[in-house]
């Protein structure tokens, strides 16, 4: 009988057990080889009348199908977390019983996103390069499987994990029929190998300074602040880092080194500071262009991106190996490549032509001071010293300044800017921070009313609209010509804050555009002489501002009495959904869920900004699989941290 028994208790606790293990001898070692099994579920959905369309939810989901024409889809991403060095063999998902549902109308479709800039004749209720085709008389099942997943790597909190997310689809549609298919759960089977930690180095720095030898001597101050800080620090030097490593460019020397500095000493940090020489012929610390388009009539097919220097690893399931992320997957020297084709008679870009598939998990925590010259690095070193030492337990840092209006007038009477406000309020309120609003739709927010507001300070200062490397605006309600020009880059010197240092993060285009640079201007006069000054959507004309010595959001950081303590936003042109969806996806998601990110950090008066930016992107990835979608991709990669990824939010007790 005990011989009988033993097999039946083997199989009971394989069946009810979420983890079980099973050992392969090999002739060489000792393989574990384990299995993950568990079986989501799901409710019943919930199918509501929308106009002419019908919607349809289901409670469990945690982010949405949003391609553009085509039916907005509830989908359920599960994110399972494996130490370094395990192999995920086999992924199995086996969904329960079919069901038939007939609705009643077609379900409501995907708008396309909406360029979030500032610039008065640039924006179109509809852009003629934007059409989407007809989806609601298909015959194609949507979407076309019941599950995916990818695999990626990168940091969770502070340590260094395999993510698998598995994306379920419960609600399948057949618009011909108008009928959904549903299931009421499905079985998640993943088969991995367990795997030696291949990043288990002492850890010898948190933090690493990167900057020419022109601001060594700047650096040294912030260097010893964040060692008496308990945060272990090393000054690299460009030059240095250029003789010791050969990469095909100099931002992947600087890469390489950060790769290094990860397996040799743990680094959690990277502080890059430097940004555009001079008029801006060559970089003190120089950045990774993106050649990720996003298929707009603006006509963007390259931007900076932070993102390179902090996505340090990815996972080659083919080979289950971790590899170098280099931006490069198919080998052909161009960095993030996503590119289209053209087609004339369609009148739109049909069809990928190159692409890079892209871990974008970030390795490490970045940050850029994106300083010009020995005075801005002492400024911003002075600053970061200053807050970490003086803002914890102050009164002041207990507010938060939120401003908005209405991003999109011509859409559905709701205010996206906002309507985003109050939702990042949401997550700020309960921690106990007052909320100061300056809004379009009371008259509160006006061209002048940011310069007092921010001189008051506060502890977060978060704006959500369109922008430029100029200026952060917004639309007065339901009124497309009627703009509100809040706050300018040329008033920044009005701020006196003083110590009173927000953390900003700005909703809009091109705030963050770091690479700006006055021989822009030289050389649009030199290739287009006096059309230059003509607008061309498609063109780097006069009045797309990129000829400007500093952006929006690093002339808020560098202020010498006053400004932000960091500023994130975007390098390039910026997405915004239509409605109560802008909070949904693409910039109003990220904007957003920033701070319930930070709302949710276990030891919230421990945390860095760096981790909470870096999370934020990393939940992005997990829940809209940016390499399916350009402008998610390109949303991740232009979201720049301009500020010290190891400050200590709130200050040190």
């Amino acid at each position: 009988m005990k011989v009988k028994i033993l097999p039946m208790l083997v199989v009971i606790i394989f069946i009810f057990s979420s983890l079980n293990v099973i050992a392969i001898n090999s002739d060489e070692e000792n393989i574990k080889i384990l299995k993950k099994i568990e079986t989501i579920s799901f409710s019943k959905a919930t199918i509501k009348s929308k106009e002419d369309f019908v919607s349809i939810n289901i409670e469990e989901a945690n982010t949405i199908l949003k391609e553009p024409g085509k039916p907005i889809l509830p989908v359920y991403v599960k994110t399972y977390k494996f130490p370094i060095g395990t192999k995920i063999i086999d992924v199995e998902c086996t969904p329960s019983e079919v069901r038939q549902e007939i609705i009643s109308a077609k379900i409501e479709p995907a708008l396309r996103p909406v360029p979030l800039i500032n610039l008065k004749n640039s924006i179109d209720r509809i852009d003629e390069t934007q059409k989407v085709e007809d989806f609601s008389s298909s015959s194609e099942m949507y979407p076309d499987k019941w599950y995916d997943y990818s695999i990626g790597f990168g940091l969770d909190g502070n340590e260094r994990v395999v993510f698998l997310n598995v994306r379920c689809y419960p609600v399948r549609y057949m618009p011909s029929e108008d009928t959904i298919y549903l299931i009421d759960n499905v079985d998640v089977k993943v088969t991995f190998e367990e795997g030696k930690n291949q990043l288990s180095a002492e850890n010898k720095y948190d933090l690493v300074i990167i900057t020419p030898r022109r601001f060594y001597l700047a650096v040294i101050p912030l260097a010893l602040h964040k060692n008496s800080m308990g945060i272990s620090t090393k000054i690299m030097t460009t030059e240095s880092i250029y003789r010791q490593y050969d990469g095909r460019d100099r931002p992947e020397d600087i890469k390489l080194f950060i790769k290094d500095a990860i397996e040799s000493w743990n680094i959690t940090y990277v502080l890059l500071v430097g940004g555009r020489q001079g008029l801006g012929a060559r970089w003190y610390v120089p950045a990774r262009y993106s050649n990720t388009f996003d298929r707009s009539s603006w006509n963007e097919t390259t931007f900076v991106s932070d993102l390179y220097y902090s996505d340090v690893y990815r996972y080659n399931e083919t080979s289950q190996q971790y590899e170098f992320e280099d931006w490069d997957s198919n080998g052909n020297g161009i960095f993030a490549e996503w590119t289209w084709i053209w087609d004339p008679e369609r009148y739109w870009w049909y069809d990928e032509d190159q692409k890079d598939i892209l871990d974008l998990y970030p390795d490490v925590y970045v940050g850029r001071l994106a300083c010009n010259n020995i005075l801005e690095v002492r400024t911003v070193v002075s600053k970061i010293k200053k807050y970490e030492r003086s803002a914890y337990g102050q009164e002041w840092f207990k507010e938060m300044i939120v401003a908005g209006g209405d991003t999109v007038p011509w859409s559905d009477g709701v205010w996206e800017g906002e309507y985003e406000n109050e939702y990042a309020a949401s997550f700020m309120e309960p921690l106990g921070f007052e909320i100061k609003r300056y809004f379009a739709s009371d008259e509160t927010l006006t061209n002048t009313s940011l310069i007092p507001a921010i001189t008051e300070g506060g502890g977060f200062l978060f704006v959500a609209g369109h922008g430029s490397p100029l200026v952060w605006s917004t639309h007065w309600p339901e009124n497309e010509t009627g703009w509100i020009d809040a706050l300018f880059n040329f008033d920044m010197g009005r701020l006196k804050n003083r110590n009173k240092l927000p953390i900003c993060v700005v909703g809009g285009c091109h705030n963050s555009m770091f690479d700006v640079a006055p021989i822009r201007f030289l050389i649009g006069i030199l290739k287009f002489r006096l059309k230059f000054f003509v607008w061309e959507t498609d063109e780097e004309i006069f009045s797309k501002l990129y000829w400007l010595k500093r952006c929006w959001s690093w002339n808020l950081v560098r202020q010498r009495k006053g400004g932000s303590i960091a500023t994130i936003g975007n390098t390039g042109l910026g997405w915004g959904s239509i409605g109560e969806s802008s909070t949904e996806s693409g910039d109003g998601y990220i904007t957003t869920h920033f701070f319930e990110v930070y709302s949710k950090s276990e030891d919230i008066e421990n945390v860095s900004l760096g981790m909470i930016h870096s999370q934020t992107l990393s939940d992005y990835v997990k829940y809209f699989h940016p390499n399916e979608d350009e402008i998610d991709r390109k949303t991740v990669e232009q979201w720049v941290l301009l500020g010290d990824p190891s400050l200590r939010i709130g200050g040190y007790s």
